[in-house]
């Protein structure tokens, strides 16, 4: 970041933090969103319980969110959006791989690796369960795009702490930032089974927070380094 041969190098982080926050700030809105329009979904298909708690006050304070098309149609909407999550988080691995990746060692090397493979996953499991659907795939075909997208979720949750370990020891991160990747995985967990309990959003409500935080320290690292040279 003193030369111009670095340039690509700073514009590959900066892109890449961006691109978390943007991430995170998706996955924030969204899962709220989409846990909320699972549950109508549910209610309205007979097969479920009324909204109640958390998503009752959802749903009676973002009414129009969620009435703008039909409940099934609804929930597509923002399942679909996930999409774009998922392919921001490609970018920000990027930016985050390109600024520490050296320093990292063996944890980031597994890291990055594994979290790619898992964003792979989910972009895939995205476009078959919410943009294709059962019409096309097949009941069979579909259902499995679930058991996909539980694979890439754990496969991200763990990649996130090694991720998270790794810019400990590089100082790649803020402290505070590389605890919040390794956080992600057992808060995923826990609000899997209590208090959101729906997938993907349980696990990405952690994971969009943690890799805001990244994103934003990525920005702000490279941002402070031209202030640096301008001066």
């Amino acid at each position: 970041m003193r030369s111009n041969s670095k340039m690509p190098h700073a514009n590959r982080v900066r892109w890449g933090g961006l691109a978390g926050i943007l991430a995170g700030a998706m996955a924030i809105v969204l899962a709220p969103l989409a846990t909320t329009a699972a549950v109508y979904k549910a209610w309205a298909g007979g097969w479920g319980r009324p909204p109640r708690g958390w998503v009752a006050a959802v749903g009676s304070t973002l009414g129009p969110l969620l009435a703008f098309a039909t409940p099934p149609k609804v929930y597509q909407t923002y399942g679909r959006a996930f999409f774009f999550v998922f392919l921001f988080l490609v970018f920000a691995l990027r930016g985050l791989h390109a600024h520490g990746g050296a320093a990292g060692g063996r944890p980031e090397r597994y890291g990055f690796r594994i979290a790619f493979a898992s964003l792979l996953l989910l972009l895939v499991a995205n476009v078959g369960d919410y943009w294709l659907g059962e019409e096309i795939l097949g009941h069979r075909l579909w259902g499995a795009t679930f058991t996909v997208t539980l694979l890439g979720l754990l496969l991200l949750l763990i990649a996130s702490v090694l991720l998270g370990a790794a810019a400990l020891r590089s100082a790649a991160l803020p402290r505070w930032s590389a605890w919040a990747l390794m956080i992600a995985f057992p808060m995923g967990v826990v609000l899997s089974f209590w208090g959101v309990r729906h997938i993907p959003s349980a696990p990405m409500l952690p994971l969009g927070i943690a890799w805001g935080l990244a994103g934003y320290s990525l920005w702000d690292e490279v941002k402070q380094g031209l202030r640096s040279i301008a001066a």
